[in-house]
C-alpha cells in the first residue's frame, strides 16, 4: 500500500517529486472540480500526496519518507545545488548509505543505499 502524504499544496508537492525525484504522475481524485490528491510512482516506489481536509487529526504531521537508490552518491550529486541537503550522504558500519533533504512540506526525504539489501524499502 502506497505511503499517503499530507502537504499544504498539492500542485507544489507534486511538481517537487516530479520534478526532483523523477516520480511520475498516476491517478488523481477530484472534489468540487479541484484535485485533492495525486497518486506517484518511480520504480517500485509509490505514495499518494493529499490535502488534507478539515476533519483531517494532524494537518501539520512530519514524516519521513526513505527511498532506496542504486547509487546513493551519484543522486546526491545530482541534487545537490539543486536543493538544500540536510545531512550526508553518511556511510554506516553495515555498507548502508544515506542522506536526507526536506520535502517542501518538512517532510524529512531519506535516500538509502543498501548494498546488503534491506527488504521492504521502495527503489526509486
Amino acid at each position: 500500500m502506497p505511503a499517503e502524504i499530507p502537504v499544504s499544496d498539492l500542485e507544489r508537492a507534486a511538481a517537487f517529486y516530479c520534478g526532483v525525484l523523477a516520480f511520475r504522475e498516476g491517478a488523481s481524485e477530484i472534489e468540487n472540480g479541484r484535485r485533492v490528491s495525486v497518486h506517484l510512482s518511480k520504480n517500485d516506489a509509490e505514495m499518494t500526496l493529499f490535502e488534507p481536509g478539515p476533519d483531517f487529526a494532524d494537518p501539520d504531521r512530519k514524516g519521513t519518507i526513505t527511498l532506496r537508490v542504486d547509487d546513493v552518491r551519484r543522486m546526491h550529486k545530482a541534487l545537490k545545488g539543486h536543493i538544500p541537503i540536510e545531512w550526508g550522504p553518511v556511510t554506516y558500519d553495515d555498507e548502508r548509505r544515506e542522506f536526507a533533504f526536506h520535502d517542501p512540506d518538512g517532510h524529512l526525504v531519506l535516500i538509502s543505499e543498501n548494498p546488503g539489501g534491506v527488504p521492504g524499502l521502495p527503489n526509486a
